[in-house]
């Protein structure tokens, strides 16, 4: 087996296209409005660095600039992706033993016949010590049992109604993009949206915990969090995950 990285084809592709068009790395990350380094992953075919769906997106898209058909590069990248067929063997019939079981006949024909002189004579021992039993018992009289009314009153008491926890107070966080980004959100402590941003788009969410939010270009988005506004949480082309809550951004590290 090798090694090789089976997607680096489809970026030596995309790179001799981009090449024989004379454009440069920084020329088409200024186009698509993405980072360089993302440019050069791809090329390298490092698709690792970002979720399934972005990688598509960013295919599609180099591949429209540089003139190449954007379908034939995603079905190549599909088929790569599709895994290896497990072999199927079929058992070996020499080796499958077949055990028939006994049939019913053959197994009362092997019970032994003292078992049911014992238990005939078991019954008629019982029988007969009940029948003696039924003679000798004599009816017992009825017992008048008188049941006295408790005098004890009842009062009720009322119930404490039960403290209501109390709730977080309600956070909206509004994003507005400037530039091409994209980022994965956090909210309710759960739930996760993804989406690619294009400048213009908007989005608002709420929630009664902190956001948790991970920008692939920090500086292509600005943020509003209860009509406050943010700005952005970093600088064009950064990597970045933070926490935003009340107190703005809270940058989270790897140790975090």
């Amino acid at each position: 087996m090798t090694n090789e990285n089976p997607y680096i084809q489809i970026g030596q592709k995309l790179s001799t296209q981009r090449s024989d068009k004379k454009i440069t790395v920084s020329e088409l990350a200024q186009k698509l409005k993405i980072s360089a380094d993302y440019i050069k992953k791809i090329e390298q075919g490092e698709f690792d660095f970002l979720p399934d769906v972005y990688i598509r997106a960013f295919l599609k898209t180099y591949a429209e600039h540089v003139g190449l058909n954007p379908d034939s590069i995603i079905n190549e990248y599909n088929a790569l992706k599709k895994p290896p067929l497990p072999d199927e063997t079929e058992p070996n019939k020499s080796d499958v033993k077949i055990i028939k079981p006994k049939s019913e006949y053959s197994v009362k024909q092997n019970r032994p016949k003292w078992l049911f002189y014992a238990l005939g004579t078991l019954l008629a021992v019982i029988l007969i010590f009940s029948l003696m039993n039924k003679k000798d018992s004599v009816p017992q009289p009825p017992v008048n049992i008188t049941i006295e009314k408790d005098s004890t009153q009842v009062v009720d008491t009322p119930e404490t109604p039960e403290r209501q926890p109390e709730k977080n107070p309600e956070l909206v966080l509004e994003i507005l993009a400037t530039d091409t980004t994209w980022l994965q959100i956090t909210h309710y402590d759960s739930l996760v949206d993804e989406a690619i941003f294009y400048p213009g788009d908007y989005k608002r969410w709420k929630s009664d915990t902190p956001f948790t939010l991970k920008i692939g270009n920090a500086g292509g988005a600005e943020m509003t969090l209860n009509g406050t506004k943010l700005g952005s949480p970093g600088k064009k082309g950064q990597i970045k995950k933070v926490k935003i809550s009340e107190n703005g951004f809270t940058a989270i590290t790897a140790k975090n």
